[in-house]
């Protein structure tokens, strides 16, 4: 799988990828910087580097939109992974990072919370 690069990354994730036959693998989540296409449009580039190739650059009505619908993106190719019969590992700990977990990394869940004071 051809490594792809994001030119202005904003936000990275890492995990290790064991799939349903048992493969581990490092998988990187990266989302770049919006960027305006025209007056009325904005897109945001992803990928998630070792599992899938970067498809295109997702669009929104402005930076706020296209940056959250590329998130959502990439949750969805974690979710995707974990569909698959794999599961994915903090790479540092090797804790397995379960789907409530992963929820509330990309704001799906707000019963993992905290506040920053």
């Amino acid at each position: 799988m051809q490594e792809t690069q994001i030119k202005e990354p904003v936000a990275a994730v890492a995990f290790n990828w064991v799939d349903a036959k048992g493969a581990e693998r490092p998988v990187k989540g990266i989302v770049g910087k919006p960027y305006q296409v025209d007056d009325r449009q904005w897109a945001c580039p992803y990928v998630l580097q070792g599992a899938f190739e970067q498809g295109p650059d997702i669009a929104g009505g402005d930076s706020i939109q296209a940056l959250s619908l590329a998130l959502y993106g990439l949750y969805h190719d974690l979710i995707r992974l974990l569909d698959e019969g794999g599961r994915l590992l903090h790479p540092n700990t090797r804790e397995a990072f379960d789907l409530v977990t992963l929820k509330a990394t990309f704001s799906r869940s707000t019963s993992q919370f905290q506040v920053v004071t």
